[in-house]
């Protein structure tokens, strides 16, 4: 992916996860853990368990929503032997959400930036743009469960060369409201 791509996609979400927490009809935080798995040339997996925090505020008199949501966690248990026994990963991602609210349900579809820092690993750091779909059913007024997949395409730095991957995460989560 060309660097201004990269620019625009950071400026787009930078400016949602600033300008949709004033005018929020929803702010919340959760928890999810789901697989991870990374494609070719660097085929494994691991899992992940991130928390989370977003804001998200209705698109006027619509049932469509706009969101942000800024996630942080742990990737570990990878295999095979390419990631080393050990090896693991902090995550950092910004996300943008565009969904509709069915009422107990909410369905939206994410696109985003995400970085790796790898610990014990080949590999230095990852990042690049996420992107997915995910799925919220409100189980209380104030709970939700959601079933998040996303793909990455990753540009992964190691201590000889660079190279692109992409990874498919599928998580389950639990959303709370404030």
């Amino acid at each position: 992916m060309n660097y201004p791509i990269k620019q625009v996609i950071t400026a787009s979400i930078l400016a949602a996860v600033y300008f949709t927490p004033a005018q929020a009809t929803d702010l919340y935080f959760g928890l999810q853990a789901g697989n991870v798995s990374f494609g070719a040339p660097d085929t494994g997996s691991g899992q992940n368990v991130n928390a989370f925090v977003g804001a998200r505020r209705a698109l006027g008199g619509s049932a469509g929503f706009i969101g942000a949501e800024l996630e942080a966690g742990r990737v570990s248990g990878f295999s095979p032997a390419l990631f080393e026994m050990g090896s693991s990963a902090n995550k950092l991602q910004g996300e943008v959400h565009l969904g509709m609210d069915l009422g107990q349900v909410k369905a939206y579809g994410l696109i985003g930036y995400t970085t790796y820092d790898f610990s014990n690993s080949a590999f230095n750091s990852a990042n690049g743009v996420v992107f997915g779909a995910g799925l919220e059913v409100a189980v209380s007024d104030r709970v939700s469960l959601r079933l998040e997949t996303s793909v990455s395409d990753l540009a992964i730095s190691t201590d000889c060369y660079d190279r692109d991957s992409r990874t498919q995460q599928t998580s389950l989560g639990c959303v709370i409201k404030f």
